[in-house]
């Protein structure tokens, strides 16, 4: 109706109505050939169709807003237009010279235990269940490469790292050993566990819920909080006889730490520090390209669960699995095709990391997460200088809060020793955000600017420099090892 003969459409609208168009032809040439329900099944499986039909929903939903037309001309530009280049980019890409396997670095398709165990560590799988029934996979490096496996020498002191949004363990582990946080740290003698959040591929088990099912994914970083770190917390101390343990996370890693010690405040005894690199609390400043996307969260949530699509940023996706066929060249990852979706989304300025890195990468980034994991981090865009559970809608929000919106978390309450490292380039954790969280903490130590104009949010896990500018300082703050 809304398309019909109006000729006073918005520059929104008419793209929307040229995308319905086109989407009509499609379903009209192929309809006969299958039940109508069948096509729209396969159409909306495919990611390709899921991107368009939520840049509708966008733009029909943003041109209620007060935006003049060329706003909103100017909004497509930096929406619609470069994600049609980057999905249409692929026809280019596979006419290349497809590279054999071994072009690459065989560290691109090992496990995180395959990664450890290569280069010569000792490592220790355990299984740890939360109190409501996730079943999450902690991988242990108990002492260095070089090091006395004799078990009547005691371990050194535990630090538990802890990776971002939609990752897994393996961020700490891909840089080469020698420039790897988790690797020195091992080699320094301290007892390194790392921890994998649920949802993801080593962490996607439960005592009773089938992550095929919906019921699994209704999580967000308020579960990973609340349950997660305290049950790892608890279970390493338990395993190694410590009162204590030193606390290393990167982005969201840093978030559901802040949200453990503000549920659990007792825990707060039990850190020795807590080091915080780019922490994503409030994203207020946020210049990442996610802003744009954050107002239509809402719209994107629906439509995502219409579509059962239940679990986000995945290595199973479509997209993932065909940059894992086409882009296993390093210098392929130069194309927009090649370049990471979560990278492309956080910070697609990868000039402080190897490219022979950027292969091995792609190869464990994304690990996947839930759809409510992502709408988290735009809803904390959304609501300003704060930092907030998920929100549910107004409705759901009053019987779980009793109030329209969710009450922001008292950060305050974190009490234990923390060190807030930043960087200057940071699309998704920037200085002014960094800065906001370091005044409402309890008890912040230091707050740390990595001495790179450049640095990113990336850099602080791959950057080829670390270790001067990043990993020492850390480790001079972090207590002895025995």
């Amino acid at each position: 109706c809304v398309c019909g003969s109006n000729s006073l459409l918005t520059p929104l609208y008419q793209n929307a109505c040229f995308f319905l168009y086109r989407f009509k032809l499609v379903f009209n040439f192929i309809s006969p050939l299958y039940p109508s329900w069948t096509v729209m099944v396969l159409l909306f499986r495919t990611d390709l169709v899921q991107l368009l039909v939520f840049l509708v929903v966008m733009v029909l939903t943003y041109s209620e807003s007060k935006l003049t037309t060329a706003q909103q001309i100017a909004l497509l530009g930096k929406i619609k237009l470069r994600s049609f280049i980057k999905w249409t980019n692929l026809w280019i890409t596979t006419k290349r010279r497809i590279s054999s396997k071994q072009d690459t670095n065989p560290e691109a398709y090992m496990t995180s235990v395959e990664i450890i165990t290569s280069r010569g560590y000792p490592v220790e799988v355990h299984t740890v269940t939360t109190d409501d029934g996730y079943i999450l996979e902690v991988h242990r490096i108990p002492h260095g490469k070089g090091q006395s496996a004799d078990s009547s020498v005691p371990y050194g002191k535990p630090v538990f790292l802890q990776h971002g949004f939609s990752t897994s363990d393996a961020d700490w582990l891909i840089s080469p050993s020698d420039r790897s946080l988790a690797f020195r740290l091992a080699d320094l003698g301290y007892d390194v566990w790392l921890g994998n959040a649920r949802g993801n591929i080593y962490s996607r088990k439960h005592t009773n819920l089938n992550p095929s099912g919906e019921a699994y994914w209704k999580f967000s970083w308020d579960q990973m909080g609340t349950y997660d770190i305290p049950a790892v917390m608890n279970y390493i101390l338990t395993k190694t006889g410590r009162a204590k343990l030193s606390y290393i996370g990167h982005s969201m890693g840093c978030a559901i730490f802040f949200v453990a010690m503000i549920n659990h405040p007792e825990l707060n005894n039990n850190i020795e520090v807590m080091m915080a690199l780019a922490p994503a609390t409030a994203l207020d400043h946020m210049r990442s390209p996610i802003r744009y996307f954050a107002p239509f969260v809402t719209a994107l949530q629906i439509f995502l669960r219409l579509l059962q699509t239940r679990v986000f940023l995945t290595r199973d996706d479509l997209i993932p699995r065909l940059q894992t066929i086409f882009c296993r060249d390093k210098n392929r990852h130069k194309t927009l095709f090649c370049r990471n979706m979560i990278f492309a989304l956080v910070d697609d300025d990868l000039r402080n990391i190897s490219p022979d890195l950027w292969p091995v990468m792609d190869g464990h980034v994304p690990a996947g997460t839930s759809v409510r994991t992502a709408a988290q981090f735009a809803q904390n865009h959304n609501s300003g200088e704060t930092f907030i559970p998920f929100s549910y809608g107004w409705l759901r929000n009053l019987q779980r809060y009793g109030r329209l919106t969710p009450p922001p978390y008292e950060l305050n309450k974190v009490t234990c020793p923390v060190f807030i490292f930043y960087g200057d380039n940071d699309l998704l954790v920037g200085p002014e955000d960094a800065a906001w969280l370091a005044g409402k903490l309890g008890n912040v130590k230091e707050f740390i600017r990595v001495d790179h104009e450049l640095y990113n949010h990336f850099d602080f896990l791959w950057a080829t420099n670390n270790n001067a500018i990043l990993y020492d300082p850390i480790i001079s703050r972090l207590p002895s090892a025995l």
